[in-house]
């Protein structure tokens, strides 16, 4: 059996491919993230009379850089492992290798095949991808919502303090914010027309302005604490 071990990263691979007893097929080399050099790194193992059945692969899990070189090989029937970075780390020092370079990376990785004394992690299915995904995808947007809504609460404290007193106690219902995009300060409340307010709020469903609420809301801004500065920027 045959070992190559690539050291990934974001624009190139380095390679290194030994044999059972330790010693290189070649020189070690580099590939370009690109699907031309893919292909060139295909047609170099095949040159060298490495396949499907001789030859082990190895590819660190470094963020996201091995995915789509790791994707392309399994295509080609090639078994591919994915290693831990954690493991090959504890590998390297046991050889007590104490630089740290491309080579060397992809030399511990291939040799770390060839001992057996690896684990492979696991890379799922396309389904379950998708699904793991989607759920970050979406953690990533509520942890960013909340963000933004708290920023947005701390800006309107400033603009409109007195904003809980009012209909606008909960900025983020549709009718608050159709009022707030209007009219975004207490100062541009002030200055409202009631009938402006009534037309923004009358056709969103479950809305709870009416024209006495509209009003206290109105008399409320002319009372506020807000300065009004800047309040064209906030």
């Amino acid at each position: 059996m045959n070992y190559l071990g690539i050291n990934v990263s974001k624009k190139k691979h380095r390679c290194v491919i030994l044999d059972s007893d330790r010693e290189a097929l070649c020189k070690s080399f580099t590939i370009e993230s690109s699907l031309n050099d893919f292909h060139k790194l295909v047609e170099k193992l095949e040159k060298l009379n490495l396949n499907q059945e001789n030859l082990l692969v190895g590819l660190e899990a470094t963020g996201n850089y091995w995915e789509n070189l790791y994707s392309f090989l399994a295509e080609k029937k090639f078994k591919v492992i994915l290693l831990n970075p954690y493991q090959t780390n504890k590998f390297h020092q046991a050889l007590m290798k104490k630089a740290k370079t491309d080579d060397i990376d992809a030399y511990v990785i291939a040799d770390l095949l060839r001992s057996n004394h690896y684990g492979s992690s696991f890379v799922p299915e396309e389904t379950v991808q998708n699904l793991r995904e989607i759920v970050k995808l979406r953690y990533e947007l509520m942890k960013n919502r909340k963000d933004y809504q708290r920023q947005a609460m701390s800006l309107l404290s400033l603009v409109f303090p007195e904003y809980t007193k009012t209909a606008l106690k909960n900025p983020f219902l549709i009718a608050s914010i159709e009022v707030l995009k209007k009219y975004p300060t207490a100062k541009h409340i002030a200055k409202a027309k009631v009938k402006h307010i009534e037309k923004i709020v009358r056709n969103i469903q479950g809305n709870n302005f009416n024209i006495s609420i509209i009003n206290q809301l109105i008399d409320t801004t002319k009372n506020s604490i807000y300065s009004g500065r800047s309040k064209q920027a906030r």
